[in-house]
């Protein structure tokens, strides 16, 4: 059983596609504040949109469900917003009588630019902005490409955790803490140096950790470049320099970077990954004509190349849409 949307009759057959961008959401305000009110803001987060009204009974029967999954993986970074076009003295009224505890969208236009029907209705956004999944939320089909988002997303996360540690290492430790991996590598060296014994050796083994999330951050990167993502991989390596200042990562970083200028086929992948990053802005945006315009002539002039695939991926994922 489901509820007709608002708006259904303009969105009925015209669903978003899956391996596409999803759509920004709007809302006149919140209630149970999200940790950010937009997709954008919340990129490295998976998300949960969900589409409800207060009167639709299949949208009740389905809050027990969502709260539970909240409450489950809210812990893992699932962030949950439930969007309806009702007024917030009616939603806050009827939240009283029920458990809600995830954020709560009121006076949503969204319910358009996900092309809704039926009620309720969600879609499942990865760590990326992709749409993953759309359908009933009260369904438990979705809950194990929800596990496997929440991986990918945590393996995707720039942050480091590096743990108990000594507390002369205290000042390395709120460094890496804080993002600043070349002040703590700096600090650590420093008192590597100046120490012996265990010490000396506790002190290493924070550096050798340092070094292994460099790796791991390299091989993102390298991954990005190999299929082609040139623009997006430079990007990710202009965060890492800037994190790793002053340790030597951050040097080798930038002498890849500066051979991938040199290089005419970067250079050329880098100009058609831009290009694929404003289509799928444009496809953000809900304009779908625009994009599939952009993404047919990307794939034009990206046929043998690295990037061919991802652009190939985009331009099918917008085909179907209007």
């Amino acid at each position: 059983m489901a509820c007709a949307a608002a708006g259904a009759a303009t969105t009925a057959g015209a669903q978003l596609a899956i391996g596409g961008p999803a759509p920004e959401v709007r809302a006149s305000g919140w209630l149970n504040g999200p940790p950010a009110e937009s997709l954008a803001e919340l990129r490295g987060r998976v998300v949960l949109v969900e589409f409800w009204a207060t009167w639709c009974l299949p949208c009740r029967q389905t809050i027990p469900h969502l709260a539970g999954v909240w409450r489950e993986h809210a812990p893992r970074g699932l962030v949950i917003l439930s969007l309806t076009d009702e007024s917030r003295a009616v939603v806050d009224r009827f939240r009283k009588s029920f458990d809600m505890p995830y954020p709560l969208g009121f006076g949503s236009p969204s319910v358009r630019d996900y092309r809704v029907g039926t009620l309720p209705r969600a879609f499942l956004i990865d760590h990326e902005g992709v749409l993953l999944w759309q359908g009933d939320p009260g369904s438990t089909a979705w809950l194990p490409m929800l596990d496997d988002a929440l991986e990918r997303a945590a393996a995707a996360r720039e942050d480091w955790d590096p743990g108990e540690r000594p507390a002369f290492l205290a000042k390395a430790v709120a460094f890496a803490h804080a993002d600043k991996f070349g002040a703590a590598w700096q600090e650590a060296e420093r008192r590597r140096d100046a120490a012996e014994g265990p010490e000396r050796d506790a002190a290493a083994v924070f550096l050798a950790d340092l070094r292994a999330v460099a790796r791991t951050r390299d091989a993102r990167a390298q991954a990005k470049a190999g299929a082609g993502r040139m623009a997006v991989a430079t990007e990710f390596l202009e965060r890492q320099v800037e994190a790793f200042a002053g340790a030597p990562p951050a040097d080798e970083w930038r002498a890849q970077m500066a051979d991938w200028r040199k290089d005419p086929q970067a250079r050329r992948l880098r100009q058609l990954d831009e290009d694929l990053q404003k289509a799928e802005s444009l496809a953000r945006a809900g304009a779908y004509k625009a994009a599939r315009i952009l993404a047919a002539r990307i794939l034009a002039d990206a046929e043998g190349l690295a990037i061919e695939a991802e652009v190939r991926r985009f331009h099918n994922a917008m085909q179907g849409t209007r």
